[in-house]
């Protein structure tokens, strides 16, 4: 299994209906993320770029204030300038979820307690692990390289759209 890191951006969306005051404790959520994949080849002396972007569901329950965790799995579709685009399903056992935007608030700003702008909740750091886990066929990439299954972490800068819409409704 190949290892990697990538990094992307992206947007969360909760299917949860909450009450005024209510916080989140578990939620279903669509992800939208952007990102990047390079594959090596040649020996590692060359790489090859494909643009991704990937969809799926995904179930988060809230560890601590600021802090979710989840997993999910959906199909991400890879584009090039240069060769034919194609989609592969994906999942992604874990993630951990962490909005230091309340903590800035807090501790750094020291805003009162009562000021609750969902504005402070948006901005949403992920780390987790996706894994193709049926690889990638010969000319995927543009190589004759067939790469096996793939453990991809990841780092991305979500923007979660909850309080947004949930200030917009009346329920922040």
């Amino acid at each position: 299994m190949n290892y990697k890191m990538m990094g992307g951006i992206g947007v969360i969306a909760s299917a949860c209906e909450l009450k005024k005051f209510q916080q989140r404790r578990a939620s279903f959520d669509v992800n939208i993320s952007w990102g990047s994949d390079y594959k090596h080849y040649d020996d590692e002396r060359s790489q090859t770029k494909r643009n991704m972007v990937s969809l799926g569901p995904a179930f988060t329950f809230n560890v601590v204030p600021s802090v979710d965790a989840g997993f999910g799995g959906g199909v991400a579709w890879f584009t090039s300038d240069t060769d034919a685009s194609f989609a592969k399903l994906y999942i992604e056992p874990y993630r951990v979820d962490w909005a230091p935007g309340p903590l800035i608030r807090r501790f750094v700003i020291r805003t009162p307690q009562g000021h609750q702008s969902p504005w402070w909740h948006v901005a949403v750091l992920r780390y987790g692990t996706v894994i193709f886990p049926q690889g990638f066929a010969p000319g995927s990439f543009g190589t004759p390289t067939r790469y096996r299954a793939e453990l991809v972490h990841h780092w991305e800068i979500n923007a979660d759209l909850e309080p947004v819409i949930r200030k917009i409704h009346g329920t922040w």
